[in-house]
């Protein structure tokens, strides 16, 4: 694998002998002084260009940043030639990484989803605004409201009924898609906001991917088997587990920030599980 000098030099080297190629950027973690650094970390890159479609024509440009084994083109459309973005995802044999994207500059400031950007490259001096950090702004979560606490809850319990439904249908995929993908997703809502009581702030970056919830979950191991969903019998003491978990988190905010906690919907849900699947022992 090569080292990070050798890929930003290659970057750099290609922009300054290619006229089209006004700037480049390096975005995500390695643009992040405070990531964590391992040796499969991506190498987001952008080369602030006119010529986008120009570019994106030429089969083998994208060869001259290694041997690539695998790439994806995923804003490649059939038919289409007028492109404003334009990416390269590319995986190379010796296992590095470099996610290309070719950007028009009359896009660049709302093409950017980025919370870190580095400017590596700026031949006309026009693009040092793009030196950011917008870590608050993306990746951070901030003390929800007492109406999207409830609103998460409301989520949680009422979904409930159609995974119950899908257990008793013997639905696996119906009942497993529901419970990772909207339940489990408001119960990680409900944690953070928990943890932020316990961290004592009113706002912290839990990571993109929300991975910085592991390192203060009291009980990961009972967190993690959440996405372990082989059998019906797995979902059923998943979901269990689920509303169980958000009644607690439930009761400990509303008493921290002093609102009303109605636990009618929860009762609710208990009762439905039970008329369905037989008696809810948590």
């Amino acid at each position: 694998m090569r080292s990070e000098k050798e890929i930003m030099d290659l970057t750099i080297r290609i922009a300054m002998a290619d006229d089209r190629i006004e700037g480049v950027l390096l975005n995500g973690s390695r643009a992040n002084p405070r990531s964590r650094k391992d040796r499969f970390q991506d190498y987001d890159l952008v080369y602030i260009t006119r010529y986008v479609n120009e570019i994106a024509q030429e089969k083998d440009w994208p060869q001259q940043f290694g041997d690539v084994l695998i790439m994806q083109t995923p804003d490649k459309q059939p038919g289409l030639t007028d492109y404003s973005v334009f990416a390269f995802l590319m995986q190379f044999k010796d296992l590095t990484r470099i996610d290309l994207r070719l950007i028009h500059p009359e896009v660049l400031t709302d093409r950017l989803d980025d919370a870190y950007s580095q400017v590596l490259l700026d031949k006309q001096g026009s693009y040092g605004a793009f030196n950011f950090n917008r870590e608050l702004e993306l990746y951070h979560t901030y003390i929800a409201s007492e109406e999207e606490i409830k609103q998460w809850l409301n989520e949680i319990f009422w979904v409930s009924t159609y995974v119950v439904k899908g257990i008793a249908r013997q639905d696996r995929l119906y009942a497993e898609s529901l419970l990772s993908h909207v339940l489990r997703k408001m119960l990680i809502e409900l944690i953070k906001q928990e943890q932020l009581i316990d961290l004592h702030r009113a706002h912290y970056n839990f990571g993109k991917f929300d991975q910085g919830i592991l390192e203060h979950l009291k009980d990961q191991q009972t967190f993690l088997s959440l996405y372990g969903n082989t059998s019906l019998q797995e979902i059923e003491e998943h979901l269990r587990i689920i509303i169980e978990e958000s009644h607690g988190i439930a009761q400990r905010l509303a008493s921290y920030y002093g609102f009303h906690y109605d636990s009618c919907e929860y009762e609710a849900a208990k009762t439905y599980f039970s008329q369905v699947l037989g008696p809810f022992e948590s």
